[in-house]
């Protein structure tokens, strides 16, 4: 095997380790969703049965959790992005591999769907923390307080990844031009 198909056979695995890596973040991150929506619903089941609305109120807790597992996942995949786009393929040009890959696509690059999934991200996890805050006015005010401030952060948390997804994406226009 001579050192251009030593340096293409490295190139593939590190491809096919980076993209296994970032499809495996992607369902940690909607597992995490998953369970954190599944866990909502029956804290809410249970609340509703007991009717003391008290329990509500670990959601802006839960929430905030999430909010940072989500965003760290989103963030390491878009690293790999980054990795795949930036600094791999230029080993593939160099090796005269011709096939594009997903992220450097016209599809990857003009997928509108990542502001919406971003946009139900906040939606999910601060609708559900805003609305156990509502419905615990009548608590100690240093309880709402807290609360409130844990949905501020989510919310901070979750717009500051989709920003980096921003710087992300304009990255990668640029290195298609």
């Amino acid at each position: 095997m001579n050192k251009k198909e030593r340096n293409l056979e490295a190139a593939l695995r590190f491809y096919e380790t980076t993209r296994a890596g970032l499809v495996s973040r992607v369902t940690l991150r909607d597992n995490s969703i998953m369970f954190y929506i599944g866990g909502i619903a029956a804290l809410t089941g249970a609340t509703v049965q007991s009717n003391d609305f008290v329990f509500l109120m670990i959601i802006p807790i839960v929430s905030l959790g999430v909010a940072g597992i989500v965003a760290h996942h989103n963030k390491i995949v878009l690293g790999y992005i980054l990795y795949l786009t930036q600094e791999l393929q230029p080993t593939f040009d160099e090796l005269e591999i011709s096939a594009v890959q997903w992220d450097l696509s016209h599809a990857g690059i003009n997928n509108k769907n990542v502001g919406m999934r971003y946009l139900s991200d906040v939606a999910y996890i601060a609708i559900p923390s805003i609305l156990s805050i509502l419905l615990n006015l009548q608590l100690n005010y240093l309880i709402l307080i807290a609360s409130s401030l844990c949905v501020v952060f989510s919310i901070i948390i979750l717009i500051r990844s989709y920003r980096f997804h921003k710087v992300v994406d304009k990255k990668l226009i640029e290195t298609k031009k």
